[in-house]
């Protein structure tokens, strides 16, 4: 009997010993809108850590996820340019914010066109150009402040050709496919695209700018995995991933 108590002891030891070694790490609920997801997963590779777990909380708008989030999920952190968060009505705050950096808008055009600048809309070779939906894309937002901004004369020749499609992808497949001569749109697709296009280049002012920003969540869950995620986001390793997706510095 003595022997078999011991011996059950010892196996309860070993076992809680091996619970502890194998103790299911903390997980940390991060979330953006639909447009960043690729770019948030490939950051996540990089940033993930032993014992956290980092689970992404995807689906919809930025909007949603934060109805979400006041719903009671387990998010973290939140992702996302500044400007759209600060235009969305939440009730969800946050206790520290990181700046990952300005992402540009970019104007590309169809093989066959020789552009030198946005002046080069007004050309007479230009004669169709696409922008995502203002209402529905934040590149929508910035080329219509774009063209707000443009002197009178500019602006009404730019409106004629002016032509306004639901997203970022139709607006770049347009320019693909020759049906319009020029679309503004994201890094992401005209680096993408680059192949099939006759030329891009950002435009960086004229609009208000898109700021990438990563915020921990007033009450979060995980408020230590999220602080050591935010600061994984400012490392080389994640600028590098970040510039990749047209975070950072782009030429």
């Amino acid at each position: 009997m003595k022997n078999t108590a011991i011996f059950a002891a010892l196996c309860g030891a070993a076992f809680a010993m091996s619970g502890k070694a194998f103790a299911a790490p903390s997980v940390l609920g991060v979330t953006t809108g639909a447009g960043y997801i690729p770019m948030v997963k490939a950051v996540n590779e990089v940033c993930k850590a032993p014992d956290v777990k980092i689970e992404g909380h995807f689906g919809g708008n930025i909007g949603q996820e934060l109805a979400q989030i006041e719903a009671g999920n387990d998010v973290s952190v939140v992702v996302s340019d500044a400007s759209t968060l600060k235009k969305i009505k939440s009730k969800v705050t946050y206790t520290k914010t990181v700046t990952l950096g300005d992402t540009p808008m970019m104007m590309v055009w169809k093989k066959g066109l020789n552009l030198k600048s946005p002046a080069d809309l007004t050309n007479a070779s230009v004669t169709r150009i696409a922008a995502p939906d203002p209402k529905a894309a934040i590149y929508g937002r910035t080329a219509t402040q774009w063209l707000s901004g443009q002197k009178p004369e500019v602006k009404k020749a730019l409106e004629a050709k002016w032509l306004t499609v639901g997203n970022v992808p139709q607006a770049i497949s347009y320019v693909v496919r020759g049906e319009a001569d020029v679309a503004f749109v994201n890094v992401v697709a005209a680096k993408k695209n680059h192949e099939k296009l006759g030329g891009m280049m950002p435009v960086k002012t004229g609009y208000e700018p898109i700021t990438m920003t990563a915020s921990i969540v007033k009450g979060a869950p995980n408020e230590k995995a999220a602080e050591q995620y935010l600061s994984c986001l400012t490392t080389p390793k994640a600028k590098a991933v970040l510039q990749k997706f047209g975070v950072g510095d782009v030429k």
